[in-house]
């Protein structure tokens, strides 16, 4: 009998812990090749592996209710906007569960790191991707907001091996 009441104890101040949100964060995804195809009204609608986090988790602050479509009120055109499905209730809560993106190093094998190649990260590196977001010309797609939420969004740069 005293140790049926042990048991429950334990049981209830291990049930009552407070638990992390997301333990098992999910894997941060790049935009598909094809995304730039799909019609705005329609990117919303697209599974993550598609559309990538970054938009798939911004398409959660639409205000529209989940599933339901938003039309635009603009006279003579009428977009549906959705929210994507997932168990997320807003955008912060579906980067919460999410990785933030690897911190890249410059790696000249993907090409040159300028205007006409949209400043690409896998070439300029995490650090001048985002530095980027400080220039009047801003990497392609610009999806972060500044050069603070750009680097928010990634990992933090790795120790070096000079030590």
């Amino acid at each position: 009998m005293k140790s049926a009441v042990v048991v429950a104890i334990y049981a209830a101040v291990a049930a009552a812990r407070p638990r992390a949100s997301y333990p098992d964060k999910l894997e941060w995804m790049e935009p598909s090749a094809g995304l730039f195809r799909t019609p705005p009204a329609l990117l919303c609608t697209l599974p993550e592996r598609d559309s990538g986090t970054e938009l798939f988790c911004r398409c959660f602050g639409n205000e529209a209710e989940k599933g339901e479509n938003q039309i635009d009120g603009e006279e003579g055109r009428q977009e549906a906007r959705q929210r994507p499905q997932g168990p997320w209730t807003s955008e912060q809560d579906c980067r919460a569960g999410h990785k933030n993106r690897p911190f890249l190093l410059p790696n000249p094998n993907e090409g040159p790191c300028d205007e006409e190649t949209g400043f690409k990260k896998e070439a300029c590196g995490t650090e001048a991707y985002c530095q980027q977001y400080r220039e009047e010309k801003k990497p392609v797609p610009a999806i972060f907001d500044d050069y603070l939420d750009c680097r928010r969004g990634h990992e933090p740069e790795p120790e070096s091996d000079d030590n």
